[in-house]
């Protein structure tokens, strides 16, 4: 973020008239708030966080179910669960605080 504040100081300092700036600048928010936003987005929160999921419930606890007593196995859903979810609003919140400092 800190290369994108120079770079747009860069355009506002520029000799190019009103209309170029505003284009340059623009152009500026595309790459850094939607471009960059929406990879991040993609990557952490709909990716890394669903194979998260998928690994801990179609995998390491959907097997677990015929191997523990199943009261233990369902406080372990629900502990994993939790963190997960508590995972995902964290990211989430990290992600909507930056698109918006930006």
């Amino acid at each position: 973020m800190e290369y994108s504040v120079v770079y747009a100081e860069f355009i506002m300092n520029s000799d190019k008239d009103f209309d170029d700036k505003y284009d340059n600048l623009d152009e500026l928010y595309d790459v850094v708030y939607e471009d960059a936003g929406d990879e991040i987005y993609d990557e952490i929160y709909d990716g890394i966080l669903d194979e998260m999921y998928d690994l801990f419930y179609d995998g390491i606890l959907d097997e677990a179910y015929d191997s523990v007593p199943y009261e233990k196995w369902l406080d372990a859903c629900s502990d994993e669960y939790e963190m997960w979810l508590d995972a995902c609003s964290e990211c989430y919140e990290i992600w909507l605080d930056t698109r918006s400092d930006i």
